[in-house]
């Protein structure tokens, strides 16, 4: 059931889309959905109904149920890693402080270390709007496509890229594992606020 929202009918663009999806789907061609505030100003293709809304119902619908059925991450897996930000930004500063690098120079590559995981961990929440990281499924594959690399380098004995991957990996996990951590750490909380 293709859905066009706050699209313009005319744009050469969503008629070519419309064009292919009619044409690739034949016979089990089915309704397409225009999605605007605003009445269309002349008639829509064969095929398609205008529903009037600015779509912020249905968006919010449709991403409730995404984030019930684990395809997509709920906002509050952010907060998650907001919180590792802090906490590795926290550590970062504190070894800094607490080694001399002359001393001990292994004291790089653990700030390189961090460094990464707080570089990663920024790009997570300046993606936020944008759900970049969102997808579940996405990050899931992501994060077993970097274990296949991270196995294929070790058994070629490149440890350098090998360090890669396992960073790479590393920043992601936390927002796909934790998730559930959260939400029961959130219901724990609430429990304890009523008195069960």
């Amino acid at each position: 059931m293709p859905i066009y929202w706050l699209l313009s009918k005319r744009d050469d663009d969503i008629r070519e889309i419309f064009s292919f999806v009619k044409k690739a789907l034949g016979q089990f061609h089915k309704a397409h959905y225009f999605i605007s505030p605003e009445a269309p100003g002349s008639a829509l293709p064969e095929h398609m109904k205008h529903i009037k809304t600015d779509g912020t119902f249905f968006l919010r619908t449709l991403k409730e149920h995404m984030c019930s059925t684990r395809c997509y991450l709920d906002d509050i897996s952010y907060a998650l890693v907001t919180k590792e930000l802090v906490e590795v930004l926290r550590d970062h500063e504190e070894l800094y402080e607490q080694y001399d690098i002359k001393k001990f120079p292994q004291t790089i590559i653990t700030g390189s270390y961090q460094d990464g995981l707080i570089h990663g961990y920024k790009m997570i929440i300046d993606g936020r709007n944008g759900g970049r990281f969102s997808d579940l499924h996405q990050l899931q594959s992501n994060i077993l496509g970097y274990q296949n690399k991270i196995n294929e380098y070790r058994k070629s004995k490149c440890y350098f890229d090998v360090a890669y991957f396992q960073l790479a990996q590393s920043w992601k996990t936390p927002i796909v594992l934790l998730r559930d951590f959260i939400s029961k750490k959130l219901v724990k909380s609430a429990n304890k606020s009523s008195g069960e």
